[in-house]
């Protein structure tokens, strides 16, 4: 997968100290699918914040979202993860989120909405918070701590008060005891915005003064901020399968195929896997009929949808029988 980074400041790595520990960690903004990141002078403390802003998701995939990734350097133990709080004015949509990293391939999930027990009358309850806020707000918690709660790796999305559900929705404290004997570790943060709330168009958030532990570490105030912008990557042909029904040797059939793909431009290789007769599909795209095999190409543009015939002939003296093979499309960003 290629990727395109974009270098926005000053420095890669900085060293804070949380608690009596000080720590290495890096500032990151990316983004998948429709969505947009960047450093801000609008609802800045200082004179810079980050902006995310993601689109409703109406076909998956991809998902579309917008976030602020801070690594560390060296993972630090989840136990001692006492707080984590940001500034965030909500410009339209639903409030950042934050997505804990284990080193056990886990995400802790904490977000507005199920930020408290179910029962509160705030979990999966109530208006979406817009405006200035600190973290999720005076309802849902100013700040992420011992009993915020957290929803485990995002397969379960609610609601709250599901019996599967509540089995991975426990407070901070509680994960902290139920990964104390294992030594689990955090490898990042990610604050996040995201696109999955329905008929909301455009999930829009500025973030600044990100504190963990009681210290600030990420205010976008002079250093290097590292956009990492993800392809997309996405092809999918139609029909699936590609049907040529009852066919004798030495007939041919055409059949109309549609390849569509995502926001990035990209390069499609085609090959051919399966029998030996089918090496002599051919598709007709720009007048004239060209075999597909090993050496086919294709530039697709942004959101151009690319419709073509494709026929099969049967060779003459073909035994009778069924006969299938697969079409590869080997995809790549454009560059």
């Amino acid at each position: 997968m290629k990727k395109i980074l974009v270098f926005l400041a000053v420095m890669t790595f900085m060293f804070g100290v949380v608690g009596a520990t000080a720590i290495g960690y890096s500032t990151s903004l990316s983004t998948t699918g429709s969505a947009i990141v960047e450093i801000s002078t609008e609802h800045a403390t200082g004179t810079h914040s980050a902006r995310l802003l993601a689109n409703e998701i109406v076909s998956y995939p991809p998902t579309h979202e917008a976030r602020v990734r801070i690594k560390l350097e060296t993972p630090m133990l989840l136990s001692n993860f006492n707080s984590m709080s940001w500034k965030q004015y909500v410009k339209s949509g639903y409030m950042a989120h934050l997505d804990v990293f284990l080193d056990n391939n886990e995400v802790l999930i904490f977000e507005g909405a199920k930020s408290t027990a179910s029962g509160s009358g705030y979990c999966d309850a109530g208006a979406y918070e817009t405006g200035d806020l600190i973290t999720f707000g005076p309802n849902r918690g100013t700040e992420i701590n011992g009993i915020t709660y957290a929803w485990k790796n995002g397969n379960i999305p609610g609601p709250c008060g599901n019996d599967a559900f509540e089995a991975i929705h426990n407070p901070l404290s509680e994960w902290k005891t139920t990964y104390n004997n294992d030594n689990v570790k955090i490898t990042k943060f990610e604050i996040e915005v995201d696109g999955w709330i329905d008929g909301i168009p455009t999930h829009e958030a500025f973030i600044d003064d990100i504190t963990l532990n009681g210290n600030v570490i990420e205010d976008f105030e002079g250093q290097i901020v590292e956009v990492s912008i993800e392809p997309d990557l996405t092809l999918i042909p139609t029909p699936n399968p590609l049907d040529f029904g009852l066919l004798k040797p030495g007939m041919s059939s055409e059949k109309e195929v549609t390849l569509t793909h995502g926001t990035s431009n990209i390069d499609v290789s085609v090959s051919i896997v399966g029998s030996g007769f089918m090496k002599d599909i051919e598709t007709h795209r720009t007048g004239s009929w060209t075999k597909l095999d090993g050496d086919s190409f294709i530039m697709m543009g942004v959101n151009s949808d690319l419709v073509f015939n494709t026929k099969l002939l049967v060779p003459i003296g073909t035994s009778s029988g069924d006969y299938s093979t697969t079409i590869v499309y080997t995809v790549n960003e454009h560059t």
